[in-house]
C-alpha cells in the first residue's frame, strides 16, 4: 500500500517522500563519512549562503547499498521502467543563508522539454505496471532535516506534466511565479525526497545547514554523463547480479570482460 501512495502522489505532484526506507544504521554510517570527508576537503569556515557540490566516491560499498535499495527500485522501476540504470550521483553542501520564508525563485529549473528537450512525464499509466512515465528520476537522501520551518528542496507542484509552462528548449519556468504556487516537501534526516525530472524544482532559502545525497536514475537508454566517470568507480563495489545491471551503462562494449556478460537490455 505504502508504494502505490508514494506513485500516487508522484502522479499527482511530481514528488513524494520516502520515509524509513534506509536502515538507520546505514544512514548514521553514511552521515558520519560524509561529515569527515567535508570536513578534510572543505576545511575552512563556512559563510552564509555559501554551497558546495562534492563527489560520493568516498563512500564506496555504503554507495552501492543505498542505490540498490529495495525500495527505491520498486518505485523507479514504477517510474523509469523495467530497463532503468543508475546514472551518476553527488553531494550537495549548503551552509543558512536566511530565514526560510523568504522563498527564493531565481534557482527554479527542470520542467517538461528540459535537458535538451528530453524531459517528459506519462500520466494516467496503470501504476502497478512497470513503465517508463519518465526520463529520469532524481532520489535524495537528506542528511539533514527539512521542511517549511526549516526550508530545503522546493518545487511548483503538477508541472512534471507541463502545463501552462514556457515552451523553451532548456528551462521551462514561468517566467512570474506566485509564491503560493510554491511548496516545500517536509522529512527528516535519513528520509528520501524522490521527484520527476521533469518537475520545476529547486532549492530555497534555509535557515541551518543542509546535506544531501543526490542519485539519478534514468529510464536506460541513454546516460547523462560518461559512463567511467560517473559509474565506473563504483563498479568494483557491486556484487549481486542485479547491482551490476543497475550499475551497467546504457551499452555494453564487447572488448570490457567485466561488462560484456551484461546487457542493458535485460531487465532489473
Amino acid at each position: 500500500m505504502q508504494l502505490i501512495t508514494n506513485l500516487k502522489e508522484i502522479e499527482k505532484n511530481g514528488f513524494t517522500v520516502l520515509r524509513g526506507a534506509l536502515d538507520a544504521s546505514l544512514v548514521d554510517k553514511i552521515a558520519n563519512k560524509t561529515k569527515n570527508n567535508l570536513a578534510q576537503n572543505f576545511s575552512k569556515k563556512w559563510t552564509a549562503g555559501q554551497e558546495a557540490k562534492f563527489s560520493c566516491e568516498f563512500l564506496e560499498e555504503d554507495l552501492i547499498n543505498i542505490i540498490s535499495n529495495e525500495n527505491i527500485i520498486k518505485i523507479c522501476k514504477r517510474m523509469l521502467g523495467p530497463h532503468m540504470r543508475f546514472d551518476h550521483a553527488f553531494g550537495y553542501k549548503m551552509s543558512g543563508d536566511s530565514a526560510p520564508g523568504e522563498l527564493a525563485t531565481k534557482n527554479l529549473h527542470g520542467g517538461v522539454n528540459s535537458n535538451f528537450g528530453m524531459n517528459f512525464y506519462r500520466g494516467g499509466m496503470p501504476l502497478g505496471k512497470n513503465l517508463a512515465r519518465t526520463f529520469r528520476l532524481n532520489v535524495s537522501l537528506a542528511l539533514t532535516d527539512f521542511g517549511p520551518t526549516i526550508g530545503g528542496a522546493q518545487a511548483i507542484s503538477g508541472t512534471h506534466k507541463g502545463g501552462n509552462l514556457d515552451k523553451c528548449a532548456q528551462n521551462c519556468v514561468p517566467k512570474k511565479v506566485n509564491l503560493k504556487q510554491i511548496v516545500i516537501p517536509e522529512g527528516k534526516a535519513g528520509d528520501l525526497l524522490i521527484f520527476v525530472d521533469s518537475l520545476v524544482h529547486g532549492s530555497s532559502a534555509h535557515s541551518g545547514e543542509r546535506v544531501s545525497l543526490y542519485l539519478m536514475y534514468t529510464s536506460g537508454f541513454c546516460c547523462f554523463h560518461p559512463w567511467e566517470e560517473a559509474v565506473g568507480p563504483y563498479f568494483k563495489y557491486a556484487k549481486s547480479q542485479t547491482e551490476k545491471k543497475l550499475l551497467c551503462p546504457a551499452f555494453v562494449a564487447k572488448t570490457d570482460k567485466n561488462l560484456q556478460a551484461l546487457s542493458w537490455r535485460e531487465p532489473i
